[in-house]
């Protein structure tokens, strides 16, 4: 058995397929995404198993999407479809599909994988948490999954042994003006990047954009990605260990929308170097360090 990228040559089998896994779909319908998805290659992901007769037995559609429940980087790779003939079940062929997949997104850069299916069918849920899928959220009759396949973390600080530490995830953005200024957050702790904790079932651009609002009264565009970083220290305002995990971005302001809702957060504009001094936590410095070499 060996996966391949779909060719045209196999057509025939992967609308066989096809009609099987979504058997109310019009065949007009099936003819018009799967040519979309030969034609946009760069966009649309679809990959075959084939046995040793050379009989198609599996395929497995992928997309990319700009991002996805609960996700903390973007874009995400995205698995649409996912089906292995019957008789060809539980002997990892599945699995191979998903393999071969991931493995093409993390070649190209992607961080994380999602997917979804329909809350009532359990088969697939449990496929997905055997091969590392979390569920990020149930809702609207389907169940979203999301994995980590390839995030390398800069770690700051030392993990003490015997001590428990209290993980906090949060996404952070960077903002430079037009005078290569950056955007900061002034309380009575120190200064910090705008942005925050991850709420459940956020993903991290409702995540900047509540908190960003909620600091400085604007909205927010997000225009890339930086990376993930996390600090291991004990914090004097909370009393205790913490584990922050941060996800980073570039971002632009929008429009002045409201006026902020935390009065003890003061938005305030410094120059990249004092910027990166008057930051209270180090992977915070690390990217705007790193966002302002780009």
């Amino acid at each position: 058995m060996r996966i391949q990228r779909m060719t045209q040559n196999a057509y025939n089998s992967w609308l066989t397929m096809r009609k099987k896994l979504w058997p109310h779909c019009p065949d007009e319908k099936h003819d018009k995404e799967m040519k979309m998805q030969l034609s946009q290659s760069d966009q649309y992901l679809v990959f075959i198993a084939i046995d040793d007769l050379q009989n198609s037995i599996g395929f497995l559609e992928a997309a990319i999407h700009d991002f996805t429940p609960g996700c903390h980087s973007s874009p995400v790779g995205y698995i649409e479809g996912w089906y292995v003939e019957e008789a060809h079940r539980k002997i990892g062929i599945g699995k191979d599909l998903v393999k071969a997949v991931e493995n093409w997104f993390v070649e190209k850069g992607f961080l994380e994988m999602a997917s979804d299916t329909e809350l009532h069918n359990r088969v697939s849920i449990e496929a997905h948490k055997r091969l590392g899928y979390k569920v990020i959220c149930e809702k609207d009759g389907e169940a979203k999954f999301l994995k980590e396949i390839a995030i390398t973390e800069t770690v700051f600080g030392e993990k003490l042994p015997g001590i428990n530490y209290t993980e906090r995830v949060g996404a952070y953005a960077v903002i430079l003006n037009k005078e290569r200024k950056v955007a900061l957050i002034k309380t009575s702790t120190g200064y910090f990047l705008p942005g925050g904790g991850m709420d459940r079932d956020e993903d991290f651009k409702e995540c900047l954009e509540r908190e960003i609002l909620e600091e400085t009264g604007y909205s927010v565009y997000i225009t890339g990605w930086i990376g993930k970083a996390s600090k291991y220290h004990y914090s004097d305002a909370l009393k205790y260990y913490m584990h922050g995990i941060g996800y980073f971005y570039r971002a632009d302001l929008g429009e002045k929308l409201s006026a902020p809702i935390e009065t003890d957060h003061v938005f305030v504009w410094h120059d990249v170097d004092e910027a990166v001094k008057l930051l209270f936590l180090e992977h915070q410095k690390w990217a705007v360090i790193n966002c302002s070499r780009e």
